[in-house]
């Protein structure tokens, strides 16, 4: 086996023209079909690939810490817009509160002689006094 062969990359063969066109992979009589060795762009490619990786992942990190200090931030400033409310609205209160009651009241009822209480048994059928 030849190191040559151990340093040819498999490609797709519909990428790999736009890898050759761009300096990243070259055509070697050395490989097989449909594989390539890297180019001269591809070191500068992969260590541009792993700066942006690093800087994307870092940035994710600091936005989600920032996401957490605005959380606990905003925390804070409603737990203090809370107390500030009750105190000012305890000093804004009666202090004697009054509270109406309500006292009952009996009353007499006089029955009339002629009628007997409402019963639902009555709206069946025809009135009473109809026959």
């Amino acid at each position: 086996m030849n190191i040559a062969d151990t340093a040819c990359m498999p490609q797709v063969p519909l990428i790999a023209p736009f890898g050759v066109h761009l300096d990243l992979l070259v055509e070697s009589e050395l490989c097989p079909e449909h594989s390539y060795l890297p180019g001269l762009n591809f070191g500068r490619f992969a260590q541009s690939f792993m700066v942006l990786s690093a800087t994307t992942l870092i940035a994710g990190l600091v936005v989600l810490l920032l996401g957490l200090g605005v959380g606990l931030y905003a925390r804070q400033a409603a737990k203090t817009a809370r107390d500030w409310f009750r105190t000012r609205l305890s000093d804004a209160r009666p202090a004697t509160l009054t509270v109406p009651t309500h006292v009952a009241v009996t009353a007499l009822v006089v029955a009339t002689p002629g009628r007997r209480p409402y019963h639902p048994l009555q709206r069946r059928g025809p009135p009473a006094l109809s026959c």
